[in-house]
């Protein structure tokens, strides 16, 4: 097996696996939140049902998606030949995508559902900054047909998705509308031609391009390819001619592909074009996206090897969102990272983290691969993604146990991380759960609600019970009100001594020379006129610091700093 090597990636896990008290039936694609990462999202099998459930993975509380499930008519199948062959259910929720950004704190996110006649359709909905589903109905993108993956752009501005004649949608600007409330005026654009597939769409990290799986033709044969459209990232609209970038692998299907966070390259997956009844090994690829100088759009791909032709081999796929980039340290340094699960039935699937950069150096397997140092390996993990939070990467994934399959996850220390943090939020709810220990990412042990926590740290300075709680817009706000108070404050109190001084010399000089009284009166005006602006100066700040502090402690006491 791959040796475990620190220089590659620092993994210190810190946190074990969650999950024991999940509800039975087949799990996949679970994903964390990027605005509230102690939320995961997983799609799961119940009975001919498919059902859209969200983990809260502090105290493993599971909760569905909708208020009301969706539920099928008698006879009525909904189909998915391009997720998961031959699947069919009388209820589908899944293919969720998480907005990456979050707005007035709330986590969006975007969903496939079927309606009572089988269609499947593009739905929104939120979670609250307290990590509870909205109370409203979700909204519904009007669509004329049947939607497959819906994808954010990294800024979540835009949302594309395909329909099911394979043709790819974007819907612009739906972060604007979603904050003016005006969500009936969504509708999607087409964006690509019908004479070609577009399937499972990504956008690069600054929204200029679009890659999505096709199809090409030559000599006679037809595989699958990855291609690339330039979008203008301000209005989702086309910008370009669509690039095949690994035309160059006529012998391989390649699909699925993600972008890299610098936007460099794109992973895709790929297998030799299936010509058995067994399906053929799949392997994780690379094309380096090379664009024109003079119009940074794409014109063509460079697939690129390391010292074996394909970064992994025989990896078990995920299906729905491609392979998974992440970010590893080597010394202090931040470096790309690419997250798998190897096909390995003797070492029960691990998951195994690859430093790209020393793939592309040519280095051998066992100096760019590392397993992931991980107990929960143990549980034959499937589809792993990352999430980057406070000092941490959270790794999650779904595991088979005790005849069911849940979620886990590991956290991992990266102290270049920035992101939220995964405070865990206590439910007041009936659902929540009995009062008692509530395991913390951190893997510490704690009882009952941070609320005691955020009163203490609110106590200290304004706002700091709101950073306490994880609210840290309003935290911000009332410590730079707050500080801004104090140190307006401080300095009335220090300029007060000045003029006191030059007063009492005044003074001073009339009691010594009763006959320069005229000369010093002006002085001692001016000297008094000073202090008073200082004295006033000294209770404004002090009164905005106060004020900032009272109301940093009573948000905190009453509402938890939300």
């Amino acid at each position: 097996m791959r040796t475990h090597l620190a220089r590659v990636a620092a993994l210190s896990v810190i946190a074990g696996s969650v999950g024991a008290q999940q509800p039975r039936g087949v799990a996949s694609n679970a994903v964390a939140s990027p605005v509230l990462p102690d939320i995961v999202a997983l799609e799961r099998n119940v009975n001919d049902r498919q059902e859209l459930q969200f983990v809260r993975l502090s105290n493993q509380r599971v909760f569905l998606a909708t208020r009301t499930p969706v539920m099928g008519r008698p006879g009525v199948v909904v189909a998915l030949p391009d997720i998961g062959a031959g699947k069919t259910l009388s209820a589908y929720a899944g293919q969720l995508d998480w907005r990456p950004v979050a707005d007035e704190g709330r986590s969006w996110f975007a969903y496939v559902a079927s309606d009572d006649n089988g269609i499947l359709t593009l739905m929104l909905n939120y979670l609250d900054e307290a990590g509870e589903l909205a109370t409203s109905e979700p909204i519904r993108i009007p669509f004329a047909g049947q939607v497959r993956t819906p994808r954010w752009s990294r800024d979540g501005r835009h949302l594309a998705f395909v329909s099911d004649s394979s043709i790819l949608h974007i819907v612009s600007d739906v972060g604007a509308t979603l904050r003016s409330g005006a969500a009936a005026n969504l509708r999607p654009t087409r964006v690509s031609a019908a004479s070609r597939p577009a399937l499972f769409p990504a956008w690069s990290p600054t929204g200029d391009h679009i890659a999505y799986g096709t199809e090409v033709v030559s000599g006679g044969n037809r595989n699958a390819a990855i291609e690339v459209l330039p979008i203008n990232p301000a209005t989702g609209e086309v910008a370009g001619v669509p690039v095949v970038l690994t035309g160059e692998l006529l012998d391989d299907d390649e699909y699925r592909p993600a972008w890299s966070r610098d936007g460099k390259y794109i992973a895709f997956y790929a297998h030799k074009t299936n010509t058995g009844s067994a399906p053929p090994p799949v392997s994780i690829g690379i094309v380096e996206v090379v664009l024109n100088p003079r119009t940074g759009q794409s014109y063509r791909g460079i697939v690129k090897e390391g010292s074996q032709r394909w970064l992994a081999d025989d990896v078990i796929p995920d299906d729905l969102h491609g392979p998974a980039w992440t970010s590893i340290t080597e010394g202090s340094q931040r470096k790309d990272g690419l997250v798998y699960v190897q096909h390995d039935a003797a070492q029960n699937d691990p998951i195994v983290i690859a430093d790209v950069q020393r793939w592309l150096s040519q280095l051998p397997r066992n100096q760019y691969e590392t397993a992931m140092p991980s107990t929960a390996n143990a549980l034959s993990p499937r589809s792993v993604s990352s999430v980057e939070m406070n000092k941490k990467m959270r790794f999650v994934f779904t595991s088979a146990t005790g005849g069911s399959e849940i979620a886990n996850y590991s956290d991992v220390v990266a102290t270049w991380a920035q992101g939220p943090e995964p405070t865990p939020v206590v439910v007041v709810a009936d659902a929540a759960p009995a009062p008692g220990p509530v395991a913390r990412p951190n893997g510490a042990i704690g009882i009952g609600s941070h609320r005691g926590q955020d009163v203490a740290s609110a106590l200290l300075f304004p706002g700091l019970g709101q950073f306490s709680s994880g609210h840290r817009a309003k935290g911000t706000v009332l410590a730079l009100v707050g500080a801004v108070g104090a140190a307006f404050g401080i300095l009335g109190v220090s300029g007060m001594s000045a003029p006191h001084a030059a007063g009492q010399a005044a003074v001073d000089a009339v009691n010594r020379d009763p006959s320069s009284a005229a000369v010093q009166k002006p002085l001692y005006d001016r000297a008094k006129a000073d202090l008073d602006a200082q004295r006033s100066k000294a209770v404004i700040g002090g009164g905005v610091f106060a004020a900032a502090w009272v109301f940093g402690i009573l948000d905190a006491l009453i509402s938890g700093g939300r």
